[in-house]
């Protein structure tokens, strides 16, 4: 398995492709938490619209990058938790007909 890079030593453009990329993720998972009534959907919500709108301006600031990749992953994570120790619906456990 090959080591990850520090998120400085990442190029400039991946970066803010990363970030794009974890901007939508939370993005998705929002909804996702709102439907469930999970109260972290907005801080998800939140996160994702500020990821989306300054990505290129916080991937220029590596230090500043990391504290929010940090943030993303902490909320996404928990949240994961979360939803996997719901029960899942009748519905789902039900063989199709």
């Amino acid at each position: 398995m090959t080591a990850s890079l520090p998120f400085e030593k990442v190029p400039l453009d991946e970066r803010e492709a990363i970030l794009r990329a974890l901007a939508q993720r939370l993005q998705t998972c929002a909804s996702v938490a709102k439907n469930a009534e999970d109260p972290v959907w907005q801080q998800l919500l939140e996160l994702s619209v500020r990821l989306a709108g300054c990505s290129a301006e916080i991937a220029a600031d590596p230090c500043r990058g990391d504290n929010v990749v940090e943030k993303s992953l902490r909320l996404l994570s928990g949240f994961e938790l979360r939803r996997s120790k719901r029960p899942f619906p009748e519905v789902a456990m039900k063989p199709p007909h």
